[in-house]
This record gives structure tokens, sequence and C-alpha cells, in this order.
């Protein structure tokens, strides 16, 4: 990893301006996992949290929620979602509106490739 970034220009000004802690992190403990968020995902139990004991310091945990008993998802074809009545004992949750991805005609594609 420390060759890929030596071979990019991160003490450039504009690297710099766009990511201020690369420019030192050759000096500051270059083999530390820092920075690292794990924030807002859901776990049906497991293991998830397989962080070893040397880098958990630095990383930072947020909003995570691992499913309890009557808490679990529901297989679905090509993806997973919480069962309804699990909904109200995950904090925050907000169901990702897979209605609302993909292609959409606009002013750019008045028209949608076949399905």
């Amino acid at each position: 990893m420390t060759d890929r970034l030596k071979a990019m220009p991160y003490t450039s000004e504009l690297w710099k301006e766009r990511y201020p802690r690369l420019v030192n992190i050759l000096a500051d403990e270059p083999a530390a996992t820092k920075g690292n968020l794990v924030a807002r995902n859901l776990s049906g139990g497991g293991r998830w949290d397989d962080v070893t004991k040397v880098a958990r310091p630095y990383v930072t945990f947020e909003n995570n929620h691992v499913a309890q008993d009557g808490v679990h998802l529901e297989a679905m074809p090509d993806a997973a979602r919480l069962q309804a009545d699990a909904l109200a004992n995950v904090p925050a949750f907000q169901p990702i509106p897979l209605t609302k991805i993909g292609l959409y005609p606009d002013q750019h594609r008045t028209t949608l490739p076949p399905t």
C-alpha cells in the first residue's frame, strides 16, 4: 500500500486540499488502520464485528444494530429485509427505497431500455 500511495501525488496542493490527512500519513503510524468508521449496519447475527484488538482503538462504531431474538431478517430472492414486526426494535431504521433505484425517464433519458 505504501508503494501505491507514493505513486500518487498525495503531497500536491490539490491533494492536500481534498485529502488533508494523507499529507503526513507515512509519518504517523503508517500501518495503523486510523480513521475507519463502521456505521449504520444491521446484522442478522453471526460474526460481523470481527475487528482485532490491535485495530479496535482506531475504529469508530456508530449506530450499528445486531438482531436479537424476535428481530430477524427475512430472505428475499435478491435482497434481505426486516420483517415488519421487527422494525420497531431497530432504532432509526429506514428501509432502502428499492422502487427509487435504477433508471428512470427524465429530460435526458426519454425512453428506457427493454426489461
